[in-house]
């Protein structure tokens, strides 16, 4: 009978074992299956680090050439600049010259005014009696003089008056 009882306490204990083996197969199944998971899903996260080290890398260049382009835009903004303040004095020395041509153009035809109205005056007045013909030739000499400087004055002032036009445009 001891014996009996010894054999079925030992099968009892192997269909508790069979039991606790066949629960254990089946969480190594479950075990496996989500290391296998795990290992994909590892797979898959080298692949994706893969692809975002590229596009890093690939951003990287494309911030090396954007930093060229602004050094370059930098560099020709700065000559632009200098262009710029070269224009600007040189507009301000054509300003300064436009005043000095309108000054001495205003000037010039002051002087042709004075000299026409001076003509005037000598040619209304009536010869002396006293005039010798040689005092009368060099009177005479001396208003043609003046003539040809009024009409010199006049040629100066017209090409003045194109000058500035020139310079207004």
């Amino acid at each position: 009978r001891k014996m009996q009882d010894y054999l079925a306490a030992l099968e009892a204990q192997n269909s508790e074992l069979i039991l606790q083996n066949t629960s254990l197969e089946a969480q190594n199944l479950t075990l496996r299956t989500a290391q296998n998971k795990i290992i994909e899903r590892q797979f898959e996260l080298t692949t994706q680090n893969d692809a975002l080290k590229r596009q890093n890398q690939a951003l990287l260049g494309q911030l090396n050439d954007a930093k060229t382009y602004q050094s370059d835009v930098m560099t020709q903004n700065k000559e632009l600049m200098a262009q710029h303040k070269q224009i600007t004095s040189s507009h301000k020395e054509l300003t300064t010259q436009n005043k000095q041509l309108r000054e001495s153009l205003k000037l010039s035809e002051s002087q042709i005014l004075k000299l026409t109205k001076q003509l005037s005056e000598v040619q209304d007045q009536p010869p002396t009696p006293s005039m010798t013909q040689h005092d009368e030739q060099e009177l005479l000499d001396l208003i043609d003089s003046k003539d040809k400087l009024i009409e010199t004055l006049e040629q100066t002032v017209t090409k003045m008056r194109e000058s500035l036009s020139m310079l207004n445009v």
